[in-house]
């Protein structure tokens, strides 16, 4: 075992040294050189100054775009548009890759078309309850997802209106249209399983 010792840079001059425990002393000499060259160090000083910018640039974007201000504690809040932020970014070219797509693969002639043609009266039928189970799940995701991109401008509008910190950090992990599918759908879950219960309960007894 040896160690690497090697003394790294902030843009603002100022330096600390960093160490690392290598295998050996060729692998401690590498990484001091690897160090010198591309390590990036950034001061604590530097670092909050770079917090503080991108949190006005944030504040500003936000307003810019109408975007609410957010609620939380401190850090929840800052965490929060970080993360809402990210998703408003990249939302636009969502929805559009979404619509071209899917008119694109399913040959409409519009959007609303497509979703507007899913049968969701097509009779539930399956051998097990298994497989019951997993066709009316099937058809609830379909019609969540059809009463989605039938109201995407509806639904972006309701997602931009979100002030709680606690929503943008607790679906961070959701694709995008897992986010709008919880946030817009939500409502139709109850009534969607109370619809199709009927069918379980029919399909039972068959």
């Amino acid at each position: 075992m040896a160690k690497a010792s090697v003394v790294v840079k902030c843009s603002c001059g100022k330096s600390t040294r960093i160490q690392k425990i290598c295998r050996n002393r060729d692998a401690a000499d590498s990484y001091v050189s690897w160090a010198k060259s591309f390590y990036q160090y950034i001061c604590p000083a530097c670092e909050e100054k770079e917090r503080v910018e991108r949190l006005e640039e944030m504040l500003r974007t936000a307003k810019e775009n109408g975007l609410p201000e957010l609620t939380g504690t401190p850090k929840q809040i800052e965490w929060a548009m970080e993360l809402r932020d990210k998703r408003m970014k990249h939302l636009d070219k969502f929805i559009e890759s979404k619509q071209a797509g899917v008119v694109a693969a399913h040959k409409f002639a519009t959007f609303e078309e497509y979703y507007a043609g899913l049968n969701e009266a097509t009779p539930i039928k399956g051998k097990n309850q298994k497989e019951i189970d997993w066709q009316i799940a099937s058809r609830l995701n379909l019609i969540k997802k059809r009463h989605l991109y039938g109201n995407l401008d509806e639904a972006v509008k309701l997602l931009k209106s979100q002030t709680d910190s606690e929503f943008w950090i607790s679906t961070q992990e959701l694709t995008q249209t897992e986010q709008l599918l919880y946030l817009f759908c939500s409502g139709l879950r109850d009534e969607l399983a109370d619809k199709y219960e009927a069918d379980r309960k029919r399909l039972e007894q068959e």
